[in-house]
Parts: C-alpha cells; sequence; structure tokens
C-alpha cells in the first residue's frame, strides 16, 4: 500500500506551495533535518602566501529539487593569513533526500580571486565521500604539494 507525504516548501521568495510525493516505505518519510543547509569551510596546508583556490562540488545524487540548497558549486575562496577560507554557504546537506555524499576538488591559483590559470606544478588531492551534517559548517583539511 503506498503512503502519500504531504512536504511543504519554499516555492519562491513570495510564497510556498505542497508538494505531495508517494511513498514506498516509512524510511523515505521527511525527517526533520531535511531542507536545512549546510556549509563547507577549508584549511589548505603549504606556503602559497597570496593565492586563491577554485573549489568544484556535486553532490551524489543531487538531493531533491524541493529543497532550497546546492547540489552542485564551483566557486573560488580567498586564503587568510592562517591558511584558512571563507565558507561555502546553502549546500544540500548529506540527510535530505536522497540521502548523499559530496565530492570536491581545488585547483590553486596566484593572488586573489582566481585570476588567469592554476598554479602549475601543485597538486590537491580531491575529497571523495564527504558527509556534509544538516545546519553545521564542516572544515575540510586538504594538504596540497
Amino acid at each position: 500500500m503506498r503512503r502519500i507525504v504531504a512536504l511543504v516548501v519554499a516555492a519562491s521568495l513570495v510564497g510556498l506551495s505542497a508538494l505531495l510525493a508517494c511513498s514506498e516505505s516509512p524510511s523515505d518519510a521527511p525527517r526533520r533535518e531535511e531542507g536545512e543547509v549546510a556549509a563547507l569551510g577549508m584549511a589548505l596546508y603549504g606556503d602559497f602566501g597570496d593565492a586563491s583556490v577554485r573549489v568544484t562540488g556535486a553532490r551524489t545524487p543531487s538531493a531533491n529539487g524541493a529543497y532550497f540548497c546546492e547540489s552542485a558549486v564551483v566557486t573560488c575562496l580567498n586564503f587568510g593569513s592562517d591558511g584558512g577560507t571563507g565558507i561555502i554557504p546553502g549546500l544540500c546537506p548529506s540527510t535530505n533526500v536522497p540521502s548523499g555524499t559530496w565530492n570536491f576538488s581545488y585547483e590553486l591559483f596566484k593572488g586573489t580571486n582566481c585570476p588567469g590559470s592554476p598554479i602549475t606544478g601543485v597538486v590537491c588531492p580531491a575529497t571523495t565521500g564527504q558527509v556534509l551534517p544538516a545546519g553545521t559548517v564542516t572544515t575540510v583539511q586538504v594538504t596540497c604539494s
């Protein structure tokens, strides 16, 4: 027997609409944290001076399109004096339906705001299978060489 589950989601900046979804089992029912967002912060280690990093990320599988969050991102972050960067807000948490994980790749640039071509000869390993909890900032540490 199929069960109908009603989810209320933001349809636009000016209103709400109801989305009806069919569910085969109780495990598909909405959880309290669904609809919340996650954020990613980074700390890259190495002597890069005045540099920035282009971060490309994708959630597998993508979250249900009803959520007001991003399942893919390409952005540039500038390094602070401590080697940390700002955060990437608005990402879909791993717990949103369907549950999933994130993969990120990184390219370093000399100067702020990712100008020109990436720095050659520096490799930053990709982050795969990263879980992003809802309502928190997850800091990923990457060692580039």
